[in-house]
């Protein structure tokens, strides 16, 4: 959906490799208005937000309500975990986080690690990473013409 809110401001193609991942954008901004181009990066930009710590912090309290949580997890080491993976968790954009958490509480049995939420939510990032650097390419070439 973002890339069809950018696409309405700029002319966006997505390059595909072999195997139709996306690799990057090409930006056609030759007759875009530089406002539109602004535009574009912040609704991209503004994507990228991620859910706040004490949001994700909440989350993953359920999560340990609803997931098995090793026998050896102390309160102490559930409550260290728990922070730390919040903490790295936060570069995430929220509603993928979000869906994640779904995800996690509804197919794992334990609790997850670290790679298995980045497994599930990096190949949806990284298209709105591309994205963003992209556009913010293209607004540098333009302020550097001027």
């Amino acid at each position: 959906m973002v890339e069809d809110g950018v696409s309405t401001l700029v002319p966006l193609e997505a390059r595909l490799n072999k195997d139709y991942e996306i690799t990057g954008y090409y930006v056609n901004d030759h007759n875009t208005s530089n406002d539109d181009l602004l535009k574009a990066y912040h609704m991209a930009k503004s994507a990228m937000t991620p859910l706040p710590k004490a949001d994700i912090m909440k989350r993953l309290g359920v999560m340990a309500m609803v997931i098995t949580v090793p026998k050896d997890f102390s309160p102490k080491v559930l409550a260290m975990k728990t922070e730390v993976l919040a903490d790295k968790l936060t570069a995430y954009p929220a509603d993928i986080l979000l869906k994640c958490f779904d995800y996690i509480e509804r197919h794992n049995k334990f609790w997850p690690t670290l790679s298995e939420f980045h497994e599930y939510m990096s190949w949806q990032v990284k298209p709105r990473k591309l994205m963003c650097e992209q556009l913010q390419k293209c607004i540098a070439k333009r302020t550097n013409l001027v």
